[in-house]
């Protein structure tokens, strides 16, 4: 399932916002690209937080905005929509729409109009996500992301939370943000799917997000990539059925050596090697070459080969997009070298081969590094990731590449990036792509 489009009417009184999300081309694996461009005011940064309030089932948002409506539709046709009750004083309970579901929220706080109500409202909650469940929404608020950047101001407000109020380390107006990551017992968000899933997921160092895509996707890499190889049993019975006299000993010693080296090139990925016992494999190829009649030992041998072949396949496309996160990384900074690492994940090293750790970056670095993960570890379908102001601690000649750089990092993946910009130079390569907000909409 995808998102299909989003529309809001009379937001702010005044504006009508229709953005569309592209289908994707049939056989042709690659992400989605929607910029949403506007003057300041016209609700860029309104629609991402509609966006991830609709998907988190968090209202707050519509409870503190004047609008109309407010539809989200998504690929299968089904969608919800929010919108506030008529009447004449006072807040407005908001209605909430999806499929056969249909609750009224309570105007000022999380939870049902009426406490009568609470079974619908849980029942509304468990099957939209449900239904929803193949989507996975990645919102980034850049001025937190920047705000968090420093490790002393994390460190400080890792040993004392209470410095959040303190301008030596974030403004006010990160102030909520920051209190409902570090401390659970304020969150008062009952709207959210899993306020703990997503505080967890908020504090994961970028080399830990690296690992365990790794380690996920050697489990299951159709996990995160567009299925291209054939299904591995019907390939082997095609081998035991067409084989006779196909094999030879000099082809088969040099696959094995194909094999070897590719284990090799990868291993600083930290990815499993496919080839194991060369050795033993290699002293069976001598003994047939020495034995007549061995046509059943190579047919036996070819088929592990072609079944190993088929897993390295399955692990280069892995080994793809780590290597060209690690070109394009290496591409944009100065100074710097980025490598994945088999056991730290990720390996950041200066010029003068000082270790760095992700918070000693600038902010423009790490801006860069943790949208190049995102990108990176993205699913193959269902990823949704919406960018607020991209562009910001960036050089103007790293605003011109950026939505290149994300996109090739995905490849192989079909992840719907969603980024609101003032800048019309991160859409320099993307008209087509570009999404006006208007005053006159």
């Amino acid at each position: 399932m995808r998102l299909a489009q989003l529309e809001v009417t009379s937001l702010f009184d005044q504006y009508r916002h229709l953005v569309r999300f592209p289908d994707q081309p049939q056989g042709e694996p690659r992400p989605s690209i929607v910029i949403i461009f506007g003057p300041n005011g016209i609700g860029k940064t309104t629609l991402l937080r509609m966006l991830r309030g609709l998907l988190r089932l968090d209202f707050n948002v519509f409870r503190r905005l004047p609008f109309a409506k407010c539809n989200l539709m998504f690929s299968d046709g089904a969608s919800i929509e929010v919108e506030p009750v008529a009447k004449k004083t006072g807040p407005r309970p908001l209605s909430v729409r999806y499929r056969d579901h249909h609750v009224t929220l309570d105007p000022n706080r999380p939870g049902a109009l009426n406490e009568s109500d609470n079974e619908k409202v849980e029942a509304f909650r468990q099957g939209f996500f449900t239904a929803t469940s193949d989507i996975k929404l990645e919102y980034i608020d850049t001025r937190r992301l920047i705000g968090l950047h420093d490790s002393k101001r994390a460190e400080a407000l890792k040993q004392d939370p209470r410095l959040v109020h303190s301008q030596q380390y974030l403004s006010v107006a990160d102030w909520s943000q920051l209190n409902l990551l570090l401390d659970p017992s304020v969150s008062t968000v009952r709207d959210v799917v899993n306020p703990k899933a997503l505080r967890e997921e908020a504090s994961v160092a970028l080399s830990d997000r690296i690992t365990r895509f790794i380690a996920d996707a050697q489990v299951n890499y159709r996990q995160f990539f567009a299925a291209q190889a054939p299904d591995m049993f019907a390939r082997l019975l095609e081998t035991a059925a067409t084989s006779q006299g196909r094999f030879e000993i000099d082809d088969l010693s040099r696959r094995v050596g194909i094999l070897g080296s590719e284990d090799s090139q990868v291993a600083h990925l930290g990815l499993e090697p496919v080839l194991s016992g060369v050795d033993q494999l290699r002293s069976v190829l001598a003994q047939a070459k020495k034995q007549m009649g061995s046509e059943s030992l190579l047919t036996m041998v070819g088929a592990y080969l072609e079944m190993l072949e088929s897993r390295a396949a399955e692990r280069q496309l892995l080994a793809d997009r780590l290597l060209r996160f690690e070109n394009l990384m290496n591409q944009f900074f100065e100074g710097k070298t980025v490598q994945v690492n088999a056991k730290s994940g990720l390996v950041i090293t200066s010029r003068v081969g000082r270790t760095l750790t992700e918070y000693q970056l600038s902010s423009g670095e790490f801006h860069l590094l943790y949208l190049m993960v995102s990108a990176l570890i993205v699913r193959r379908t269902g990823t949704v990731m919406a960018i607020d102001e991209p562009e910001m601690s960036m050089h103007l000649a790293w605003q011109r590449r950026l939505v290149k750089a994300l996109s090739a990092c995905a490849t192989g993946a079909e992840p719907q990036f969603i980024l609101a910009t003032h800048s019309p130079d991160v859409a320099a390569e993307y008209a087509q792509s570009m999404v006006e907000l208007s005053p006159f909409d």
